[in-house]
């Protein structure tokens, strides 16, 4: 009989050969944007520039919009004091941080800027995220605290305390509960909607320095956070028990090199963004290491994670929009025939018209992607499968809003 360590080893090794599968790649190069990273409405990705440097900025800093899948980058805006994180409320308006000019900026959907929404209080916020009361929460490194602001831009202190040291970056559960995570300790906290504070884990620092580095930003998915470990240059999965687990970058890289998450490397990531299914994370870091430039932050790039709804434990939704009640994915995507011999034939359902375009591939068993193509609309599109070998495959269509996935059989 074999000895229960065999099983457990088994299962550790099956869950390294898990996060194999996810892969590193960066899709904005140069970008300059050092700040948070949030996912529109519109499922794009938005990227704050905090600053060329950890140092107050020279001139105003812009936030970049990231058009999903062609990655077409255009300034969404500009005028900050320094741009960290940022979010958008359920309308579709924008809230950027200003750490250097000590308030929150407000982009109306008509584009229509309200430079000093809230200014009350603060002294270098950081993260932002609307709570499920309608009001604004607001991490402040300098103070150590969190404040809400009402939606008239009133602030008020929510939570305060010796276990926040600079925190920086917020996010929130489904069910209300903030988590911070703080750059000078790596600490991880969770803040519940009464404004009780707990530290949840403890993730790697780097040291040697005049000061220890932490975290720099996370995000909340699929019962996970997913925290940027800025200093030693690692992204870290922890669950709501605080076991936390590595899912890209060596450590100490002080490079940005893509490939398998494992062997991959970052320089300085900060901001972090999930797609709206969650197998994808968004994270913006900088070539200046801490190594040869500790205080640049220019150039910066965009890159992604993928593959995150591969690990075991990771449960993602196939499907998942918040505007509209779910459907069967059987329901919005038709492929014909199958089982399959040259060619198969692939349609969306009319109603996600206004979601693509979609990206859509053929995995195999091994989860290796054998082809591609983008959909840029629901009408009938063919793949061909003169080259793919006979056996059961995978076909699956992805956006940052919706994933779906069908089974094919080639003859």
């Amino acid at each position: 009989m074999k000895s229960p360590y065999f099983f457990i080893f088994f299962l550790l090794f099956a869950s390294f050969l898990q996060a194999q599968n996810l892969q590193v790649t960066t899709i904005v190069e140069n970008i300059n944007a050092s700040g948070g990273v949030t996912i529109g409405l519109d499922g794009n990705i938005y990227v704050s520039d905090y600053a060329p440097t950890f140092q107050q900025p020279a001139q105003p800093t812009k936030v970049y919009k990231v058009e999903y899948s062609t990655w077409e980058v255009s300034v969404f805006a500009d005028g900050f004091e320094g741009a960290s994180g940022s979010c958008f409320d359920e309308e579709g308006n924008f809230y950027q941080s200003n750490p250097f000019g000590s308030k929150i900026s407000r982009i109306g959907t008509g584009g229509t800027i309200e430079p000093d929404w809230a200014t009350d209080s603060l002294s270098l916020p950081v993260g932002i995220q609307q709570g499920l009361d309608g009001n604004f929460y607001v991490c402040d490194c300098n103070l150590r605290k969190i404040f809400r602001i009402q939606p008239d831009g009133s602030v008020s202190v929510f939570a305060q305390g010796d276990q926040f040291v600079c925190p920086n970056g917020l996010t929130i559960d489904p069910v209300g509960n903030l988590y911070s995570c703080n750059f000078s300790d790596g600490k991880v906290l969770k803040t519940t909607p009464d404004g009780v504070v707990s530290e949840i884990t403890q993730i790697p620092q780097l040291t040697g320095g005049p000061n220890p580095v932490g975290a720099g930003h996370l995000t909340w998915k699929n019962n996970f956070l997913f925290v940027t470990a800025i200093g030693r240059g690692q992204i870290f999965k922890v669950d709501m028990e605080g076991n936390q687990e590595l899912i890209a970058g060596v450590a100490l890289g002080f490079s940005n090199n893509d490939g398998p998450a494992l062997q991959a490397t970052f320089s300085k990531p900060n901001g972090i963004a999930a797609s709206i299914t969650g197998d994808t994370l968004f994270v913006n870091v900088s070539d200046p290491t801490w190594v040869n430039n500790p205080g640049g932050l220019h150039p910066a790039h965009l890159r992604m994670i993928t593959g995150v709804c591969s690990l075991p434990d990771v449960q993602c939704d196939l499907l998942n929009d918040t505007k509209e009640e779910k459907k069967s994915a059987d329901h919005l995507i038709t492929i014909s025939p199958n089982p399959a011999n040259t060619i198969v034939h692939i349609s969306l359902d009319l109603s996600l018209q206004k979601h693509c375009p979609f990206e859509m591939e053929l995995i195999d068993v091994n989860g290796k992607q054998l082809k591609s193509l983008i959909i840029e609309d629901a009408e009938e599109h063919a793949l061909s499968l003169e080259d793919v070998s006979p056996g059961l495959y995978l076909l699956r269509a992805e956006n940052p809003r919706f994933q779906l996935s069908k089974k094919l059989i080639v003859k």
